[in-house]
């Protein structure tokens, strides 16, 4: 029993910065910067003005400044507002030298907007408005409806899938950002469900999921250009909200469901996929976004309707901390890709939070220092074993 307690952790949960604004958020990939966050105005929320205005806005860490709320450095102004943003670096696995890159050193910003348009932004451009270079590199007017799926190819960036309200996907080559090329992904068949999210596989460059409003999850093989796989949890029939691959192994995939009498997380092995192999119950409202941590496949966060922000072990289902609860919707959470044991969670009321997850003694909670620790939560779990 003592020698339990020896090893007994605390999970030190420390609010590090805010962005006051109601925003859906991308963190940007940047090796040499990831401390920074794109914001766009999300759909469906106003302000207590009633100010409809949308903008796109990049905010720095800065963790070295004094003070909560980050800096701003850029700001443009949009047409809609957004469903989903995306960022990505331009690292093309076929271009010698990667001249995109070069004239683009920030990356593309992608913005799944409300009137079914996506558009991609030069983050460069917006940081630095005295370049003189247009911020707006090109609009994609291929969707009916709402565009809620946005997501470039972690492998191959000049690739961003979309998917749309009408149950369409693409994929767009932004080799030639000005006029991208729409993918040839072979005969899609029959798919009228809303597209809710997608992602791409993190381990085969090749594999995109999506998941739908009507509960079912597709997985597709761009190189052969066809479906892998569907399911659909025929007992549950969840409304799904949301979906992340394992960080580490190819065929795990977990989808969320935002119905109020099921709010639960699902857990399938595609390599039996005739029923999930784990359920997690544990959120009072529906789920509406999930992160798998991509420097440790041991930890999972996942928002919802409850204003509640859990953090858990995917594969024992053990809830390892919570994050302090909202008065409202939390509709957004995400890993920082590039900075270690870092996250954010976005809610309804003119609110983006970062937080700091740590796993250390008693003892270091007292002396922790520069941000404030919300809470110590007991956990055996050892956190961010991947983390560099």
């Amino acid at each position: 029993f003592f020698r339990s307690l020896f090893f007994f952790q605390f999970l030190l949960q420390m609010r590090l910065r805010q962005i006051k604004t109601s925003a859906t958020f991308a963190w940007s990939p940047l090796p040499s910067n990831g401390g920074l966050v794109a914001c766009g105005s999300v759909a469906g929320a106003l302000g207590d003005n009633f100010d409809a205005e949308a903008t796109l806005e990049i905010y720095s860490l800065a963790l070295t400044q004094k003070g909560n709320d980050m800096p701003r450095l850029g700001c443009v102004r949009t047409h809609d507002r957004f469903n989903r943003i995306a960022w990505g670096l331009l690292n093309s696995q076929t271009e010698e030298p990667p001249l995109l890159q070069n004239e683009h050193p920030q990356g593309f910003i992608a913005g799944g907007l409300v009137d079914g348009t996506v558009q991609v932004w030069d983050a460069s451009a917006i940081v630095d408005e005295s370049s003189g270079k247009k911020a707006e590199i090109c609009t994609i007017d291929k969707h009916k409806g709402k565009v809620k799926g946005v997501e470039f190819n972690a492998f191959n960036q000049p690739l961003l899938a979309t998917g749309g309200q009408d149950g369409e996907w693409f994929v767009w080559n932004l080799t030639a950002p000005e006029a991208p090329v729409a993918f040839s992904a072979g005969s899609k068949g029959p798919h009228s469900a809303e597209i809710v999210q997608l992602c791409w596989n993190r381990k085969v460059q090749h594999i995109l999921a999506w998941t739908s409003s009507d509960g079912t999850t597709v997985v597709w093989d761009l190189k052969s250009k066809r479906q892998a796989m569907s399911f659909q949890d025929s007992q549950a029939r969840l409304r799904c909200s949301s979906l992340a691959w394992s960080p580490d192994k190819a065929t795990d995939i977990c989808v969320a469901s935002d119905d109020d009498a099921n709010p639960c997380i699902q857990f399938w092995d595609l390599r039996k996929a005739y029923s999930p192999v784990r359920v997690l119950s544990g959120h009072r409202q529906g789920v509406l976004s999930l992160s798998w941590c991509p420097m440790d496949g041991n930890l999972l966060v996942s928002c919802g309707k409850d204003g509640r922000s859990v953090c858990w072990n995917p594969h024992s289902g053990e809830v390892l901390c919570e994050l302090p609860v909202s008065s409202n919707w939390v509709f957004d959470v995400q890993w920082s890709p590039r900075v270690p044991a870092i996250l954010a969670a976005a809610s309804f009321g003119d609110n983006i939070t970062v937080y700091s997850l740590q796993d250390s003694s008693p003892l270091d909670a007292e002396r922790a220092s520069g941000a404030e620790i919300v809470s110590a939560t007991p956990s055996r779990a050892r956190l961010f074993r991947t983390a560099p």
